[in-house]
């Protein structure tokens, strides 16, 4: 209860000290969209975890229902120009849309982030997998935000309207994963990046695979190697991106290295062709 009071205090003197309008500089803060869909991101779960409290009256609940379909209304009329923004906006707005499906205006809000990721994902992932900032960490974001949207949509019965290449192509983004990475699971900094670690890695190919339970390859890197099967080449290149792996193996002992030879790239890329790790 002492929590549901202190959510409720704070979202109220948030959304009185904060008006869209209030001036150019707190806009610039507060109603930037990618700020305006972390907020419709995480309001629903708080929702849910606070709405049978005490302190969860009917007059807050108008007011937080209110404020949140202002906002997730307020996305997709500002949407960020470019980049990964232009990622997590519309995944965001899905999920809005999807696990708060009663609000009028849910069904356009999963409908404007879903036609946007299907454009962004045909437009930021080359045909060899890889997203066009070409650093390892914001492709591996990527994935999950692209994942994301999809799941949100399943929830909904809306999955089918993404097409069918959609998820063909999150699946060629995870592979294209396995192929940069070293036998620890970390994977080269390249571009703005920074080190992974073993198990969150391992997390994440195992969420990965909840989508993609017959790729064998996924499989084996979720469970270390005790279930599925090692990629079947050793070097690979992934030539749109410019990133080129040579390896002697899959396991631990292998000797792998990684080149970086492609063109510019977007964002968090940076000019660091011809660098490599080994």
């Amino acid at each position: 209860e002492k929590y549901a009071k202190e959510f409720i205090f704070e979202f109220s003197d948030w959304a009185k000290k904060n008006p869209l309008g209030l001036s150019k500089d707190n806009d610039s803060f507060a109603w930037r969209p990618l700020e305006v869909s972390e907020r419709v991101n995480i309001f629903p779960a708080i929702f849910y975890l606070t709405v049978n409290a005490q302190s969860f009256t009917p007059t807050f609940l108008f007011e937080f229902l209110n404020s949140f379909s202002f906002q997730a209304d307020y996305i997709p009329k500002n949407y960020s120009e470019l980049g990964n923004h232009l990622l997590f906006e519309p995944q965001r707005i899905v999920g809005a849309g999807s696990q708060l499906p009663e609000l009028k205006n849910a069904p356009v809000w999963r409908k404007s982030g879903i036609a946007v990721l299907n454009k962004e994902i045909g437009k930021q992932v080359f045909n060899d997998g890889m997203q066009w900032e070409m650093s390892p960490s914001y492709h591996i974001a990527s994935i999950d935000i692209f994942l994301k949207a999809y799941r949100a949509a399943q929830v909904s019965g809306q999955e089918k309207e993404f097409p069918a290449d959609y998820i063909t192509k999150i699946e060629k983004m995870v592979l294209a994963t396995v192929n940069f990475s070293f036998p620890d699971y970390t994977a080269p900094m390249f571009g703005d990046s920074w080190p992974g670690e073993k198990n969150g890695m391992m997390k994440s190919y195992a969420d990965w695979s909840k989508n993609f339970p017959d790729n064998q390859t996924i499989t084996y890197f979720a469970t270390d190697g005790k279930k599925g099967e090692a990629p079947n080449h050793l070097s690979k290149g992934l030539p749109n991106a410019g990133f080129y792996t040579f390896r002697n193996g899959w396991k631990n002992d292998a000797t792998v290295m990684t080149l970086k030879a492609g063109p510019p790239g977007e964002f968090h890329a940076q000019p660091d062709n011809g660098t490599f790790e080994l």
